[in-house]
This record gives structure tokens, sequence and C-alpha cells, in this order.
């Protein structure tokens, strides 16, 4: 049975490959003649394909081609359980991608496709894989998917040399085991008591735990081994006019360690650089000194020069014509920088794909019109403005053509886990580095499509969930893991209150599929600002309950958005299990702005 996958940009797919592919599995195992090189037979040929196939049928193996565009690209083998006799135990003994398809974040995606296969079996707990000693890169490869040598090296009988490496069960998969759980809130969490509740699943990111580097050492090696780009000194000499374009205070940047080795390389290029430090905020307010002091330090806001973009106020320059067919208008420092570089992090995000790469540009240092045409009700309604995709995303390909027009000539991005840690530095080219960083977070922070009758969900905290606006993300996300007419509990500090004035009046307007149809009626130049994310909300509210939990909202002001509130979990629980029944399945999702659920595993086999 053909089961379907995604990767950063490419779709897959996995099914059963056996002698009747002989031919294409001969082409392809020749296309990775330095994966065999590793081992005893150096040539792609029949019989060494027909060994592999035969390899898998006596462990009671599963052997499966990668498929891409109906063409056969890779294959992986695994068993679901019982490696070495033991039945807690899965494997995978091989995976092979064609050299044209590597690095496309394609391995590491198939990779975990088969991983949810195999510890969706009962009573599996681990998987094992073996991984040649003289293959350091092969290494890597599983290290940064979360899998630790526990053996070797030991000689196989081909002569080979392995190392065992193993990786345990995720904690999202084995929820009932813990007391409570703890969901980020403002500056702090909020706790949800586990003691009596149907708990079918907590479902967080795989990437809980810090990495041995400091993130500092993880940004300067990014910056000191750029992905598809020269060096930021080299590319910085005989520039003049440098603009940094960053986050603002909606988003939790860690730009007090990024900001300065970004200067420090400028300068080591160009030591005279006139350096602006452009604020994206979209069509966010204004971030404030002290927002700023909080971001960059002291030192740096003190000593270096700051400008915070206003889509209304700031000049921008007409770039032309979108591939949406809208027009493009942009911070003129921008435009007439000579070199121009992109800071920002990657996470999943709920109709761009992910954030990140060129979203600094659009909507972070656009015109209002153009990012109201961007973000109008036609291109959210579009089924491929969603989490994890950027093919033939609208929103995706609009970003990118004006980050292009403008020539972003560098970015560096982060990755951070659900503390906020850096956990991956990218740096380099506008399109490669970002595709690297979101391949990274597509396996990091992808979780199973687990459904429940409640779902209780928070928007990551300070910054992320400082106004209702930003929780539409995590919101989408729970709609995903609930069942049909589910209960969704929102826990969020809100202390900028609902948003902005727009977004507020569509909010209470009191009748979302009203309000919907209004919106739906406007075209891309009247989009009303945030009216995105009212859609968002107002879609989901049209198919389930949502609870809010939120100290600085009035209770009032939620009822009137046609949302329920509660004063704490407690109480919001009770109310969801009023609706359900008091045996109703929870699913709990400490962070939901932070990851991406997976649409599709594998079956068969």
């Amino acid at each position: 049975m053909e089961s379907f996958g995604h990767s950063a940009g490419t779709d897959f797919i996995l099914k059963a490959v056996g002698a009747e592919l002989l031919p294409e599995l001969v082409a392809l195992y020749g296309k990775c003649e330095d994966f065999l090189a590793l081992g005893p037979a150096s040539e792609a040929s029949e019989q060494l394909v027909l060994a592999d196939l035969a390899q898998s049928h006596s462990d009671s193996g599963c052997f499966t081609g990668i498929f891409v565009r109906e063409k056969l690209v890779g294959v992986v083998d695994y068993q679901r359980s019982g490696h070495e006799g033991e039945p807690g135990t899965g494997y995978i003994s091989l995976i092979m991608i064609a050299k044209d398809m590597r690095g496309s974040g394609l391995g590491r995606s198939v990779v975990h496709e088969i991983e949810n296969r195999i510890l969706s079996t009962p009573g599996v707990t681990r998987i094992k894989t073996s991984v040649q000693t003289d293959n350091p890169g092969a290494i890597r490869f599983w290290q940064g998917l979360g899998y630790t040598i526990v053996g070797g090296p030991c000689t196989m009988p081909d002569t080979t040399t392995v190392f065992s490496m193993m990786k345990g069960l995720p904690a999202h998969e084995s929820g009932n085991c813990r007391s409570d759980i703890h969901i980020p809130y403002g500056q702090g969490q909020v706790r949800v008591p586990l003691l009596g509740l149907n708990v079918r699943a907590v479902l967080e990111p795989k990437a809980a735990e810090q990495k041995a580097e400091t993130p500092i050492d993880m940004v300067r090696l990014a910056l000191a081994l750029p992905i598809g780009a020269k060096p930021l000194a080299e590319m910085a000499r005989g520039k003049r006019a440098v603009v940094i374009v960053t986050s603002d205070h909606t988003r939790p940047m860690p730009s007090h360690i990024t900001m300065p080795l970004l200067l420090e390389e400028i300068r080591r290029g160009q030591a005279d650089a006139n350096i602006t430090i452009l604020v994206a905020t979209g069509l966010h307010r204004a971030t404030t000194e002290a927002e700023l002091r909080a971001r960059f330090g002291d030192r740096l806001v003190d000593g270096e020069q700051i400008v915070v973009h206003s889509a209304v106020e700031s000049p921008c320059v007409d770039m032309g014509v979108l591939p949406s067919g809208n027009r493009y208008a942009v911070n003129s420092l921008v435009v007439e920088a000579d070199l121009l570089v992109c800071e920002g992090y990657i996470e999943p995000h709920f109709f761009a794909g992910f954030s990140g790469g060129r979203k600094s540009i659009l909507p972070g240092v656009c015109s209002a019109a153009t990012i109201r045409a961007n973000h109008s009700f036609r291109t959210i309604a579009n089924p491929n403005a969603t989490t994890g995709v950027l093919t033939d995303n609208p929103i995706h390909v609009d970003a990118m053509h004006a980050a292009r027009v403008v020539g972003v000539d560098f970015i560096l991005n982060v990755a951070l886990d659900r503390h906020k840690r850096v956990t991956g530095a990218f740096a380099g080219d506008l399109e490669e580095a970002h595709r690297a960083g979101c391949a990274l977070v597509a396996d990091l922070f992808s979780i199973p499509h687990i459904q429940g009758d409640i779902v209780v969900t928070g928007n990551g905290g300070y910054p992320l969930d400082q106004n209702l606006y930003q929780c539409a993300k995590a919101i989408s996300i729970a709609a995903q893991c609930a069942k049909p007419g589910g209960v969704l509990i929102l826990a969020a500090a809100c202390v900028d209150g609902i948003g902005s004035s727009e977004f507020s009046e569509l909010m209470l307007a009191g009748n979302p599929t009203e309000t919907l149809n209004t919106m739906k009626a406007l075209t891309d130049e009247e989009t009303i600002i945030d009216q995105w994310c009212a859609q968002v909300l107002l879609e989901v509210m049209l198919q389930h309950e949502i609870v809010v939990v939120s100290e600085h909202l009035d209770p009032a002001v939620v009822s009137a958005m046609c949302m329920t509130p509660a004063a704490n979990i407690a109480e919001a629980l009770a109310i969801g299990r009023a609706r359900k029944g008091e045996n109703a399945e929870i699913v709990i999702i400490p962070d939901g702005v932070s990851v991406m659920v997976e649409t599709a595993r594998i079956e068969g086999q």
C-alpha cells in the first residue's frame, strides 16, 4: 500500500518494492556508488540488489521504495520489531538516497515517517541502526535525528566496521505516565494536573534537550560555513550601506546572541560600514525602546543605528508586481542597501508554511497595502497556504519573489527548542539556508496526528501569547488534533488584549458566518488589517467550541467573541468534560505555536 509524506518542499511516496523493479533498483544503486564504496561491494549490480532483497525478506524486513514525482529516488529497509531477538526494538538497516536528492531534507523526512511506523507497533520502545565507522557524515545525520552511539565498533560478516546507534521512544508518545503538564503562559507557566483525566496523548516536539554546543558556538559555526553563499565578511568588503533586517518584539529571536556576531562579521570585512538595523514589524505595533533593550541589550541599542519599520509611515519604494498580481512596495532602506542581511528564526507557520528567511522582507518591511494583499482571504483560503508547505504556497511564492527582487544577500536563521534555546543555526543563501533550516524544524517539531474530544494548548508563552491575534497559530494546530465537534482549550496571557482595533472589530462582530462572508467578498486590495487571523479563528469556531483561559481578557469580551471564558485550567477542563463526557479523550499540546501535525503516516508492509 502506498503512503504519502512531505519534506521541506518535496512531496514523496513510500511503497513496497521487490524484484519486479529490478532495473530501476539497479539504476538507483548506480547513483549511490559513493555509498556502496563504503562497503565491500563498490559497484551496482543485479546480484547486489537481489542480495539486499533476500536479506530483508529473511529478517522480516520492509524493503521500501522512495518515489518523488513517480521516480524512484531512494530505498529504506526496516524491521518493525524483534531486532536481534528483542521484541521492543525496531531496526532501520538501510537508507539510500540518490545523489541529486541529497540535501533536500528528504532523508530526514523519510526516517521520521519510518520511525512513526516502527513506534506505532505495540510494545516497541526503541529503534536501532548501524552506521559504518568510516562514514562521519552518516554518523552526524543520525545524531541530528536523536540517535546516540550505544555499541561498537564491531566487525560485520561483510568485513565492514560499524557503530550501533539507538533512539528511544519520544516523550510525546507516553503522556499518561506523567502526573502533570506545564503549558507556557506569559512569562511563566500554567499547570495541567493529569490525575483523573483520560489523557490520550501529550504531543511535544522532539527538540527538548539543549545541544552540547553553546548557542554562540552554533551560530559561529553557521557563519563560518555558510550554505550556498560566500562568508559574510567576504561579502561585506567594499560595501558601505549595510542593512540588517531583524525580528520584532512578537518573536523570540535571540538577537542578543546573533546580532553581535553578524555585526562582527560585517565589520571584519568592512570596518567602516554604515550599518542600519531595521526592525521588521509587518503590521504589528511599533517595538518600544524597552523591548529593543530587552532584545538586543543596552550596549547594542546605545551604540548602533536602529530603525523600527512602520508599514504605514516608513518611506516605501514600488518594486512592481508580485506573482499574485498584487503591487509590491518595500522600505526604501532595503532597496538602497549595498549589502542586505536578514536574521530570523524558523518555526512552523500556519499559513506561510514556515517562518524565517523571506518573511523578513514580506511581510516584515513592506507597505501596509502589500501586506494586506499578501494575506488576503483568497490566499489564506488556498489549501497550500498551511503549516509545513512551501510548494505552490501563494504566500511563500510572493514572499520569496519579494526577497529576491530586493537582493537579499545573506540570511542567518535559527531554530529554537520549546524552551526557546537555540537548537540549530543556518546561514548563507536566502533559499538554500532557509530550506536546510525548514528540514530540521520539520523533523524536530512534527507531532503525530492524534485526535481527542478535548485539546488543551498554549501559544508558547511570552512574547508569542501577547495577544489573541497571535494565538490563531496554536488554535489552528489544536483544531487539527480535535475530533469533529471537539472542545479546544487555549491558555494564553494576552497582556496586550485582543490585538489591533481591526482584528478586535472583526472578532467582536458577533456572527462568525456573516463575518467570514463579509471578508470573502473583499478584493485583495480591500483586505482588512489582521483579517487573516480572524479568518482562521472564525473558521475553527464554526467547527469547535473554544474555551479561553486568560487573566488579561475580560470574560464578557471573550463571550462577545463567541468563545467561552474560563478562570483557570481546572474550570476549562470541567467545561470541556461537561460537553464531551467525564471520560472524554484529552490531547495536550503544551506549545501549539511551535509544532506541526503530521498529515500522513506509513501504512502497509
